[in-house]
């Protein structure tokens, strides 16, 4: 599916060269750090904040950030994209994905990557509204020139 990026993808990167959606996608178990690559790969980087016009991949928020949503698992992705994902060897049981990504969309086309959760281990509100709040104040930081983009 993927013919090269339409729409690159940038990480925020505060002044301590901290990038929390690079780190939060190193932490996540393989199985799940497969999906949410392979859909930013497949869909991101394809369509950028359009992701959000079906509603099967986020959703349009205000002040400038959108949600990108991960639902599949990365048998489901490789079913679907025809892509390669490294079986483990023993059966796998389905896993049920629910990851959120806080992004914004520069002029340029650029996404950049701000804040982001795994649902199925913070199912609270409370969990979503600290994670989109933070996403607010990094694209302040980032509009105002107190941060930088990571690649």
């Amino acid at each position: 599916m993927s013919d090269g990026p339409q729409h690159p993808l940038a990480i925020y990167d505060d002044d301590e060269d901290q990038q929390p959606v690079a780190n939060w996608i190193r932490r996540l178990p393989d199985r799940k750090r497969w999906s949410v690559v392979m859909a930013m790969d497949e869909y991101l980087t394809r369509f950028g904040a359009d992701v959000c016009k079906e509603g099967e991949f986020g959703r349009q928020l205000d002040g400038g950030i959108f949600e990108f949503s991960v639902r599949m698992d990365p048998e489901e992705f490789a079913a679907i994209t025809g892509r390669f994902y490294p079986p483990t060897g023993a059966a796998v049981p389905h896993l049920q994905v629910c990851l959120s990504v806080f992004c914004h969309e520069q002029a340029d086309g650029t996404v950049v990557l701000l804040a982001a959760y795994d649902c199925n281990d913070h199912p609270d509100m409370g969990s979503y509204r600290s994670e989109l709040a933070a996403a607010r104040r990094r694209l302040e930081r980032l509009l105002a020139g107190r941060a930088r983009l990571g690649l």
